[in-house]
């Protein structure tokens, strides 16, 4: 796959995402739980991520993102990167 586009954003509540195009969600900075809503064939669609980790997230799947904290205070950056066949 190749890259297409990417995007910062620093999440400060939960966010709620869903492309068209196949994703690659990564965290730039902080803890992030990421919830795979309509994954229920999972036995746990969330997924918990640190700093530097990624997922691939598919075309039309919808998520929710949002800060997990080690530290108050902690903040949550994490970059969309838009992807094409």
């Amino acid at each position: 796959m190749e890259t297409l586009h990417r995007s910062l954003s620093l999440v400060t509540s939960a966010t709620s995402f869903q492309a068209q195009t196949a994703h690659v969600l990564e965290v730039a900075h902080g803890r992030a739980w990421v919830t795979l809503v309509g994954q229920l064939d999972q036995a746990n669609p969330d997924i918990f991520l640190t700093e530097g980790q990624a997922i691939q997230v598919a075309a039309d799947q919808h998520v929710v993102v949002e800060s997990w904290p080690r530290f108050t205070g902690d903040e949550l950056s994490v970059q969309w990167v838009a992807l094409q066949d």
